[in-house]
């Protein structure tokens, strides 16, 4: 797996556990609603969007969304270039550059 796939999947991860789950991922070209780290990564940046669901089983209706705007290139703690102003997009960005951060000689 490359460093911006392990990004990719940190961040879900991150979300995750927030009880936000992908709904798209934007290449720069076209909308992605499947294969989320694969059409993530195979760009030089993405924009992936995050929903809340609203409890129903069967997932359709989200209750709010959070995008991330990622930047592949950077050292894997600057790869979030920008997000939606959101607590839980604070939060979990900062989460995101203290996993990477503490692991530079890893991942750079």
């Amino acid at each position: 797996m490359d460093k911006w796939e392990n990004c990719t999947k940190v961040l879900i991860d991150l979300m995750n556990k927030q009880g936000y789950h992908v709904v798209s991922v934007f290449d720069g070209e076209e909308t992605h609603t499947k294969d989320f780290v694969e059409n993530a990564t195979s760009t030089d940046e993405a924009y992936i969007v995050f929903g809340r669901f609203d409890g129903n089983l069967d997932g359709v209706k989200t209750v709010d969304h959070i995008g991330f705007y990622m930047v592949w290139g950077n050292e894997t703690y600057y790869s979030i270039n920008d997000y939606t102003v959101h607590p839980i997009a604070d939060k979990v960005s900062d989460q995101f550059y203290e996993y990477f951060e503490s692991r530079a000689k890893l991942y750079n």
